[in-house]
């Protein structure tokens, strides 16, 4: 089967080609959903690494192209700013382990983000961005069926093409581009769409990303529940037990290794995976560098430093970036994230009713970034920014 799969990867590269040639636009969408299955063709090449670059090399030729939105530029003036000071940071840092290289591919992979966001797009382009976004998770576990052979494994955690928190990532962001469709088209499909999104979620067994989905579904239902008939109410109530009993399978490892006492590096009888003791760690390694911060592109150099901690990052934006570019890149980021979220929650002009989505897709983002590498990880943050784009994109979408 992963000679299938490979030769599928292949094929798709020919696309990207063709499509670069002609709809650069689909050029993205086809190279963001390359980033969902891990191809045996990293043993060779590396994939992973070579298609970052499509999608950076892909975002280019459409701003070219098509120009970019007409909205403040300031993120980008300071993207250029945190650039230039990392740089040199960088430089003055240069060793056998930390080079040009790791800052550069670091550095893209931030880029893109808010790169892709500026993108202009029309309304076919944004149906369609959408329609593939909502796909991804389903798409995901169809691959790793492929691969492995089953569709849950011993302990019920549902199968990846990748690794688990990037689908659950794509299974929240799947769900919310679904909730975005139903509402703006009514299409039974839709809905459908955000159930499997919400299950393969809940079956994927993460935390970060079970409280992400649930703070956006929560949102997506509120106008549903309010709606509701008594009967429907008491029919529910009847079910509830039914319910909980079901969540029960779905949540009680998960619940079981969350609340584990005495777990290594636990705080209390909160088991964090060891987040928090590597938290610690990690501010202090930028102690006499917290203004200008190790160097973009650092931490990923650290293997003998995460190994001996038995983790392999932070899971933690906000003290990764303090830590590699200091307060100023923090706050770098943080005035960009203010600036964008707050010209999406503005100026949503795809479902102008539901501002609480966007509401929950900001708080959601925000919260799972305290706990996850949702920025640093390109299969977190294209999807995440690609969602984002379309939100805003001023365009008079009819059916």
């Amino acid at each position: 089967m992963i000679i299938i799969i490979n030769f599928l990867a292949i094929i798709s590269l020919i696309v990207y080609i063709i499509c670069l040639l002609t709809k650069p636009k689909y050029s993205i969408f086809l190279s963001v959903g390359m980033l969902i299955c891990e191809f045996g063709l990293d043993k060779y090449i590396n994939f992973s690494f070579i298609n970052k670059f499509l999608i950076l090399f892909a975002i280019l030729i459409c701003i070219f192209k098509y120009g970019m939105k007409k909205i403040t530029r300031i993120p980008l003036v300071l993207l250029g700013i945190l650039f230039c000071t990392n740089l040199i940071v960088m430089f003055s840092r240069e060793t056998n382990t930390y080079s040009f290289t790791d800052f550069i591919t670091a550095f893209s992979t931030l880029s893109i983000g808010f790169l892709i966001f500026y993108i202009k797009w029309n309304e076919n382009d944004v149906i369609k961005g959408l329609k593939v976004l909502s796909y991804l998770s389903v798409i995901n576990v169809a691959i790793g069926i492929l691969m492995k052979g089953y569709l849950l494994s011993s302990d019920l955690r549902i199968v990846s093409g990748g690794i688990l928190p990037h689908l659950v990532f794509y299974s929240s962001i799947g769900m919310y581009a679904s909730a975005v469709l139903f509402e703006k088209f009514g299409k039974k499909k839709y809905r459908k769409l955000i159930i499997i999104n919400l299950i393969i979620t809940f079956l994927s067994q993460m935390r970060g990303g079970t409280i992400f989905a649930l703070i956006l579904f929560i949102q997506i239902i509120i106008p549903y529940i309010k709606k509701l008939k008594k009967k429907t109410v008491v029919y529910a109530v009847v079910l509830s037990p039914i319910v909980i009993f079901i969540s029960y399978l779905m949540f009680g490892k998960m619940i079981s290794r969350t609340l584990n006492i005495g777990a290594d590096y636990g705080v209390g009888f909160l088991n964090t995976s060891s987040r928090f003791y590597v938290w610690g760690e990690m501010l202090k390694l930028s102690r006499g560098n917290r203004i200008f911060g190790l160097g973009i592109g650092y931490i990923k150099t650290l293997d003998e430093f995460f190994t001996d901690l038995g983790f392999i990052s932070p899971h933690n934006e906000y003290i990764k970036f303090f830590v590699e570019s200091g307060f100023i890149g923090l706050g770098v980021l943080l005035i960009c994230f203010t600036i964008i979220f707050f010209i999406v929650y503005k100026n949503n002009c795809f479902v102008k009713s539901r501002k609480g989505m966007i509401r929950a897709l900001i708080i959601g983002f925000v919260f799972f970034s305290f706990t996850d590498n949702t920025i640093s990880a390109i299969e977190f943050w294209a999807p995440f920014t690609l969602c984002l784009s379309f939100l805003y994109e001023k365009t008079n979408i009819t059916t």
